[in-house]
């Protein structure tokens, strides 16, 4: 087996590359992907180039590849993905308290770590009121019962 450079991240639930992008593209051998917590993507050798699911523990080659004379296995990628989070909190819990927010995040950090996905900085977005969270509307609430 040979590692593509493929992971499956347990937190954002999809496969996504080294370089931080999501697998879009994808090859996977009839019933050889599993989306399971800690695998990843290979190839087998002489298996007609088809994908599939291995665990972590389980030691792969690899193949590293240069982009215009550039390492891109050890090149830092910057990228920016805007995520939209749903969370269940008791009422009591001041959502907009920064040490509430950090605390958050810090869980977010680690489970994403868990993953095998480092090197993220999270952080919250203001929205034009100034506060980050707001309470989720009956309207919304309606509009996801309704799909």
């Amino acid at each position: 087996h040979v590692w593509l450079g493929l992971r499956y991240s347990c937190a954002l639930h999809f496969w996504f590359w080294v370089s931080g992008e999501e697998g879009q593209y994808q090859n996977w051998a009839p019933g050889k992907e599993t989306g399971e917590c800690g695998h990843r993507g290979a190839v087998e050798s002489g298996g007609g180039q088809q994908w599939v699911s291995l665990p972590k523990t389980e030691k792969l080659n690899f193949i590293c590849i240069k982009c215009g004379g550039e390492d891109v296995c050890n090149s830092p990628v910057k990228k920016k993905h805007v995520l939209r989070v749903e969370l269940g909190t008791p009422s009591a819990l001041n959502m907009n308290d920064p040490a509430v927010g950090e605390a958050i995040l810090q869980q977010m950090t680690m489970k994403l770590a868990e993953d095998g996905i480092t090197g993220v900085k999270l952080r919250w977005r203001k929205q034009p009121n100034g506060e980050i969270f707001h309470p989720k509307e009956e309207k919304e609430e309606e509009e996801e019962k309704e799909e």
